[in-house]
């Protein structure tokens, strides 16, 4: 299976101007208290050992499907959108 196939992203929305840290003449980025959040929240999440554990669901070409429970992940600090993505991350936080 390719790596590919076992990534998955989650797009959280819609957001409010309090989930962003603008500065003039710099990208809009997402505020570190809010990705923080999101990285904690993800992380239990994770963690969660019920019935029905975080996974990635994969139907690559004419297989058949399969899911892929989440061990680990991050949250970057550049937006993106469903339809295209935003100016290149500079960090990560992962959980």
């Amino acid at each position: 299976m390719k790596p590919q196939s076992t990534r998955g992203r989650n797009f959280i929305g819609p957001l409010t101007a309090e989930s962003r840290n603008s500065i003039s003449g710099q990208p809009c980025r997402p505020g570190q208290t809010f990705i923080e959040a999101l990285a904690s929240t993800a992380g239990r999440l994770v963690a969660a050992t019920d019935a029905n554990p975080l996974v990635i669901h994969s139907q690559p070409g004419l297989a058949a499907a399969v899911d892929y429970p989440v061990t680990n992940g991050y949250v970057d600090n550049a937006f993106d959108t469903m339809r295209s993505r935003g100016p290149a991350p500079s960090t990560r936080t992962t959980f």
